[in-house]
């Protein structure tokens, strides 16, 4: 049996803003994905301290992520390479990364330093596109802001720049950044700090799929709810219902992580009648949570008149009124609480194994473990 049941996906991520630290980093033995490393280490870093810009620059990214106890060598080496490939396919020969393993206290780490700039070994001739909407006063013909009232839209964002004769212009390129690990920002804090949070979760279930497929357990066969994704043009008070709403479909995609590493786990020491019960359960469970969620409703159960409706927005024509985001959080809280009490139910009466010497946790004990 292995130990991903009671094993907490752990992953940092953090800019480097000073090349020292990468000089620093690689004055000691470390492995990479690329034979001859030192030599475009170099080149990455000249580029950068070479390029033009205002601000801070970020040379690289410092990946720290956990392994699960006694891991051996050959298979942390295989969830590094794994984990990087999830990330970029990109990363198996086109961009760099270095890696370290170390121990830290009682637990295993893999420092990594991802750099997501590639350097051509030949230049490109690209075509060169416009990066945003450009605007025009009508009467002054000159460049304007999109609010003004008389701005004219003349080129879109990713139209090709021309030259006064018509001909396409275009710019030579050495090098190319792919913002690997960068996320949306916002001037609202709250919704930026949503947009991190969704972007470091990203970088654990990517983390937790390849422990799954190193370890062969219940791998991509895992069933969980998709996030909805905001198409950036929203309203902010719908990017808030999109955030909270997506930070509860993780907690609960965590809980069925959990439920699956059991299954899968215990599988070897379960009749078949047994396993096939646990299975239905759990999968009468899901079906149940997923036609909540589908619904965007659900029915109070001691007054079944009153109906916790949870939709982002309603269908134009529609008679009812959109719900504000404080009634929908209240609304989402009532339905995220009958979720952790159906799971905890399924988890008390199906998943806790006292017969292999497992405690039983309480109700505040058991949500603990599924805390971001």
């Amino acid at each position: 049996m292995n130990y991903l049941s009671s094993y907490k996906e752990f992953v940092e991520c953090l800019p480097i803003y000073d090349p020292e630290e990468i000089i620093s980093y690689i004055s000691e033995k470390y492995y990479s994905n690329i034979k001859n490393s030192a030599e475009l280490i170099t080149k990455l870093l000249n580029y950068e301290n070479n390029r033009k810009r205002t601000g801070n620059k970020i040379y690289a990214t410092s990946l720290k992520i956990m392994f699960p106890y006694n891991t051996s060598f050959a298979d942390k080496y295989r969830i590094i390479k794994k984990y990087m490939l999830s990330i970029s396919p990109k990363y198996k020969k086109n961009l760099l990364y270095l890696f370290k393993m170390v121990t830290i206290g009682k637990g295993e780490y893999a420092l990594i330093i991802a750099f997501d700039r590639e350097i051509y070994s030949e230049s490109l001739a690209e075509k060169k596109c416009y990066k945003k909407d450009i605007y025009m006063h009508v009467i002054t013909k000159s460049f304007c802001k999109k609010d003004n009232p008389n701005a004219v839209l003349i080129h879109k964002k990713g139209d090709v720049m021309k030259d006064c004769k018509g001909n396409v212009i275009r710019e030579v390129i050495s090098a190319r950044k792919d913002g690997l690990f960068t996320y949306k920002n916002c001037n609202d804090s709250n919704i930026k700090n949503e947009y991190y949070n969704d972007f470091s979760s990203g970088l654990r279930n990517k983390m937790l799929k390849v422990l799954c497929k190193v370890f062969n357990t219940a791998v991509g066969h895992f069933k969980h709810f998709i996030q909805y994704q905001s198409s950036g043009r929203d309203f902010i008070w719908q990017q808030r219902k999109y955030m909270y709403y997506n930070k509860g479909i993780q907690k609960i995609n965590r809980m069925l992580e959990y439920f699956q590493f059991k299954l899968d786990n215990y599988a070897n020491f379960m009749d078949a009648d047994e396993f096939r019960y646990t299975s239905s359960r759990f999968y009468g469970k899901y079906a149940h949570i997923s036609k909540v969620l589908n619904n965007r409703s659900i029915k109070d159960k001691s007054r079944r008149s009153i109906v916790y409706r949870f939709e982002f927005r309603l269908a134009p024509g529609s008679k009812k009124r959109n719900l504000h985001f404080y009634q929908f959080k209240l609304n989402f809280d009532y339905v995220m609480n009958h979720f952790c009490n159906v799971l905890y139910e399924l988890y008390t009466n199906d998943f806790c194994y006292q017969c292999y010497g497992e405690k039983l946790l309480n109700y505040n004990e058991f949500l603990k473990l599924f805390k971001d």
